[in-house]
């Protein structure tokens, strides 16, 4: 037979280790949550991206191609 837990969690983005990090600061005993994912590692914080990062610095060029 399966296991059973309080809380499951679904998914493991950031998201579902604030959710984890929430439920063990309110006082969660060990083993009362799960996290089901399909990611290979643990929720981790990632940096969060910045324009300036994704975009350059300038004028943007646009260049159109036109295939006759």
């Amino acid at each position: 037979m399966g296991r059973a837990f309080l809380y499951v969690i679904l998914g493991g983005g950031v998201a579902a280790g604030y959710a984890a990090l929430e439920l063990s600061r309110g006082g969660i005993s060990r083993g009362e949550l799960c996290i089901i994912s399909e990611e290979p590692v643990v929720p981790y914080e990632r940096p969060a991206l910045s324009k300036g990062f994704l975009l350059p610095e300038g004028p943007i060029i646009i260049f159109t191609i036109l295939l006759v």
